[in-house]
């Protein structure tokens, strides 16, 4: 009796000696909004981004170590023209211009091929999920996403390996408030115009097209800056910063693809703690789980 009472008394107090970011709570055992990957035979997930330089912030530096962190092999690239919008992708792409940075990850090494034309990218992989965005500040304006995301889509379908690829949709970030970038002047430097364009217009188009996928990243940074951390997710009033910005969006993107809560993952980079980590995770995860709304974390104070 008195070791069993023994034991009791040390797994308690082991317990209540925990950090926060190693208590794993009921929410990060459920599966999220989204669905369970259907992984390959060769237990390798595809990912090809069309997109630009936030596609970039998103899923070149952080993405592939949190798959890599739970033992899921994931091969991630990127059709890239920076500042690249749909109307120029389209045309690029129907004209097949060799305009593009073929970037691709593979075991955690990247491979940059310029010149690329879109075919190359895409045919490239059998790819599982093929993201787009809206792009050159746009992606607050549904006016300027017909016919031009509806051709790219169609063009990826008839031209794709795999017919079958998950049809994602990627939403980037409001500008940071002090931000002076001339795209931003689009909203008149209003951030709430600018969240509300940003989740109206995405509402618009998955009511046409139906999305298998929407990454909100637009929210989980949104989340972030109601921490301590404020408005610095951002470089230079306009791109993520490669810190705490960057992982909280590839943070988003692991969760949504996988089908599984972001919290918890051993992975972060060494440039951030794990209180920082833990917000980041944080964000990205109640993106998930409430979409277009933004949650409060000011419960983060910095201090710990």
């Amino acid at each position: 009796m008195h070791l069993l009472l023994n034991v009791m008394l040390a797994v308690a107090v082991s317990c209540w000696s925990c950090k926060p970011a190693d208590i794993i709570d009921d929410n990060t055992q459920e599966e999220v909004p989204g669905q369970k990957p259907d992984v390959p035979g060769d237990g390798i997930i595809r990912v090809l981004a069309i997109g630009n330089s936030f596609s970039a912030d998103a899923v070149e530096q952080e993405l592939w170590p949190l798959f890599n962190a739970v033992g899921q092999k994931v091969i991630i690239a990127q059709l890239y023209i920076g500042g690249c919008d749909l109307e120029k992708h389209w045309k690029t792409a129907s004209g097949n211009l060799p305009d593009y940075s073929y970037r691709k990850i593979v075991e955690g090494e990247q491979t940059i091929k310029k010149n690329s034309t879109f075919l190359d990218g895409l045919k490239d992989e059998k790819w599982d999920y093929i993201s787009f965005q809206q792009g050159g500040g746009h992606h607050g304006q549904y006016e300027t996403f017909e016919p031009w995301l509806t051709q790219i889509i169609n063009y990826c379908k008839e031209n794709a390996i795999s017919k079958q690829f998950k049809v994602v949709y990627h939403v980037p970030w409001v500008a940071p408030a002090n931000s002076t970038n001339a795209k931003f002047g689009f909203y008149d430097y209003n951030t709430k115009k600018m969240y509300d364009g940003i989740t109206t217009s995405t509402q618009k188009a998955d009511a046409v097209h139906h999305f298998d996928l929407i990454i909100n990243s637009v929210d989980a940074i949104e989340n972030g800056r109601t921490s301590y951390l404020g408005d610095t997710f951002d470089r230079d009033g306009w791109h993520l910063n490669k810190t705490y910005g960057r992982y909280t969006a590839a943070c988003i993107w692991f969760e949504k693809i996988m089908g599984q809560s972001v919290a918890g993952n051993p992975y972060h980079p060494d440039s951030i703690t794990d209180y920082v980590a833990e917000i980041c995770q944080t964000a990205a995860h109640e993106a998930c789980l409430h979409p277009y709304q933004v949650t409060d974390l000011s419960r983060y104070t910095g201090l710990q």
